[in-house]
């Protein structure tokens, strides 16, 4: 599923000669229960030649961890190789990327799974090679979204940006949950590669739309439950009453310690791991202050 340019083809058919009528057709799950060889020998299912930029973001991200993993320097070649096909195939002048390839798409409308996920695999190759073109790449992407998706009124940002030629339905935008997770998980990377608080108060207003009042309450609720899981915890206060210079944080968790002693054994151990599993779905940007007396 690799073109000749090195970026990625969107899917394969699960079906074999699914859109060939002159071919018999096998369903996938015939197909696939054959050994490797037999499937060879029967042919492909049919590959769709179009590369999407977030697809290809994401299969970046994806050459970029096994590059981590093994220290195998092919694998960052494959992955900067796409990268480097994209920009010119998809890239815009705005720094984002279009969804089709740009000579066929009028690039009127930019979407957040796409340029979320640009964003992201941008971060990546800098942290790989760490050259700063890459980190200004995802700061303009960066922009976009901040300055073309987020939604100032109620926080969060749009699947799109407005798409003059939509009519209906298709005219309405929406805030889609996994796309605006990944642009929140974008800007705290990039905010962390660039060393900058940039980014806070648009991550804070991000999140508190994709996690529920619920989930946020609920995460709060089991701090409070700590002190009877772990004896280290003597109390936890939670209400808010007033914040200086924390533009963007809308709730604080303050935890006693018996000693700083108890301070230590507390990570990792067994409440804290129950705790993060409520607490961490819903945080992203925070700060940690321990302080003793």
């Amino acid at each position: 599923m690799t073109g000749s340019d090195g970026t990625f083809s969107s899917s394969m058919d699960a079906d074999l000669n699914a859109h060939d009528s002159s071919r018999p057709f096998l369903p996938g799950r015939s197909y696939y229960a054959l050994a490797d060889a037999q499937r060879r020998a029967l042919g492909f299912p049919r590959v769709d030649p179009n590369e999407h930029a977030g697809d290809n973001a994401l299969m970046i991200d994806a050459y970029l961890s096994l590059f981590e993993v093994t220290h195998e320097a092919h694998w960052l070649d494959i992955a900067r190789r796409a990268a480097e096909s994209i920009v010119d195939t998809h890239g815009v002048e705005s720094g984002g990327v279009t969804h089709g390839r740009k000579s066929e798409d009028a690039g009127s409308t930019l979407y957040l799974a796409d340029n979320a996920a640009w964003g992201w695999a941008m971060v990546r190759l800098y942290e790989a090679t760490r050259d700063g073109a890459w980190l200004d790449r995802a700061s303009r992407c960066a922009d976009i979204l901040k300055n073309q998706l987020f939604d100032p009124r109620s926080g969060g940002f749009w699947s799109s940006t407005r798409d003059p030629n939509a009519v209906g339905v298709f005219a309405e935008r929406r805030k889609p949950f996994e796309a605006n997770v990944l642009a929140i998980r974008f800007l705290a990377r990039l905010a962390a590669a660039r060393s900058t608080g940039a980014y806070r108060s648009l991550i804070a207003a991000a999140l508190f739309e994709v996690a529920t009042p619920e989930q946020i309450k609920a995460a709060v609720d089991a701090a409070h439950q700590l002190p009877s899981k772990y004896p280290g915890i003597r109390r936890v206060w939670t209400t808010n009453l007033k914040y200086q210079g924390q533009e963007g944080f809308k709730q604080a968790i303050v935890m006693e310690f018996e000693s700083e002693d108890s301070l230590k054994k507390y990570a990792d151990s067994a409440a804290q791991q129950w705790w993060y599993k409520i607490y961490m779905p819903v945080r992203e940007d925070s700060r940690t202050h321990d302080i003793g007396n």
